[in-house]
């Protein structure tokens, strides 16, 4: 099925080394950024953690996001298409603990997410570092949406030593082929993918399908998806990440009876694009991040017998703002992290009429107090206030964790917190009582043994 010229050398690698070269080694206390906003290795954190790294991604042969995480227990995606392709409004469902949409997927740092829903398949595997996985309440520190966890895919950033170029081609049966490309130094990356999926039926059993009134079976027809990416360090404490995804997946129903084929079975053509901007600065204790995402879908329905429409659920979504932080660290046994974040989120109808926009500005804290060699405490608290079309919401999301080492290697922890889900914000077009929607909000308990 897939191809590449580096694991010949692999193979051969295995066949003629000692049988000692094929024990695994393991990181078993890697850093962790994303927990605490602040470097800490993992058995310094007090919560569920599990990071994935670029050469555990490369090892396993993960040919997107998806794939990659399901080496991480309590975490399920499910996206529509194949190699993880979305299709237009059918987003991905994310279960993290067995909550659906109660975590939220970051891209270094800044969510994704556009009508609380992130498409996974705008990012490229080839663009990781790697992904940083941490369960239990985040709130405090990345706001609304991250009920169960956050999932931070971290991108490189111009990391390698010398100039390197990758070239990788795969291909397999049905037409199923990928490319990509790739060039990084000590200061750039940019890299292009391109993968084809080829046609397939059927792809379900026979079933009565209501748009069609006949009994039909589901096809694929060929599909196709685009990655670019690009970042780059612009200075010491300047990086900069561009991403543009996109893609056309083509999905629809055939009807069993072939005297009904032409005017009984259709084909939807999804057309799914978007951009990620990403400006961030870090020094001093300082860091800050701004940064613009946008979503466009579009559906278009055709019958076998050349008539069709486009879909009234097309739509473009825009989500842009900024996110200021300082990190404190006062003495050994004392630090503070403080900071602001605003952002600004539309969804517009392309077809229809509806519109909608949210306005969103926190204020948040967390102070880590060492008590002694073995015991700390992690208080954190976010103000946090939302405005949309319909209403404003006021939240005061506390968190409270606790670490106690039991020896170099054994800890146990707590982590208590709140969280909340606000509605979606097409959810105000397609609820009778849209007026009477507020936040979802829940707490957190959680008792962790490391070791």
């Amino acid at each position: 099925m897939h191809w590449k010229k580096k694991m010949t050398y692999v193979f051969l690698g295995v066949m003629v080394c000692p049988i000692s070269v094929l024990a695994q080694v393991y990181d078993l206390n890697p850093v962790v950024v994303t927990a605490n906003r602040e470097i800490m290795s993992e058995m310094e954190t007090p919560a569920s953690v599990q990071v994935i790294e670029k050469d555990k991604i490369e090892s396993i042969g993960a040919r997107n996001i998806y794939e990659a995480m399901r080496m991480v227990p309590g975490v399920y995606f499910n996206g529509w298409g194949a190699k993880g392709i979305d299709f237009g409004d059918h987003n991905t469902t994310l279960s993290v603990r067995g909550v659906d949409q109660g975590a939220s997927v970051l891209l270094n740092g800044i969510p994704v997410a556009a009508n609380n829903f992130t498409q996974l398949s705008s990012i490229d595997i080839s663009s990781v570092e790697r992904i940083e996985v941490v369960k239990g309440a985040a709130a405090v520190l990345y706001g609304p949406e991250t009920m169960t966890g956050v999932i931070n895919i971290i991108t490189r950033n111009g990391n390698s030593s010398k100039p390197e170029v990758m070239l990788e081609g795969g291909w397999g049966s049905r037409g199923n082929k990928d490319f990509r490309i790739n060039y990084s130094d000590n200061r750039f990356q940019v890299g292009y993918t391109k993968e084809y999926i080829g046609a397939y039926a059927p792809t379900t059993d026979v079933y009565y399908g209501w748009y069609t009134d006949t009994d039909v079976y589901g096809h694929r027809k060929s599909s196709t998806k685009e990655n670019i990416y690009v970042s780059a360090k612009l200075s010491k404490a300047v990086s900069f990440l561009y991403n543009r995804f996109m893609s056309k997946p083509i999905w629809g129903e055939t009807a069993s009876d072939e005297a009904e084929r032409l005017t009984h079975s259709y084909d939807d053509i999804y057309r799914v694009r978007g951009d990620h901007w990403l400006v961030m600065y870090d020094q001093n204790g300082i860091k800050g991040k701004a940064f613009y995402s946008d979503r466009t879908s579009n559906l278009y329905n055709r019958l076998w017998d050349g008539t069709g429409s486009s879909s009234d659920e097309d739509y473009k979504t825009k989500r842009y703002g900024f996110d200021l932080q300082k990190n404190w660290y006062m003495d050994e046994r004392h630090r503070f992290i403080a900071g602001m974040m605003a952002e600004k989120e539309k969804y517009t109808e392309l077809v229809g009429s509806h519109k909608g926009d949210r306005t969103q500005y926190a204020l948040y804290g967390q102070y880590t107090v060492q008590v002694n060699d073995r015991y700390k405490n992690i208080f954190g608290l976010r103000y946090q206030y939302s405005s949309d079309q319909v209403k404003t919401y006021n939240e005061w999301i506390p968190q409270w964790q606790q670490l106690y080492s039991l020896s170099s290697d054994e800890v146990i922890y707590t982590n208590i917190g709140k969280s909340f889900i606000l509605p979606r914000i097409y959810d105000y077009f397609y609820t009778v009582a849209a007026v009477d929607l507020k936040p979802e909000c829940g707490w957190n308990y959680e008792l962790g043994y490391k070791k």
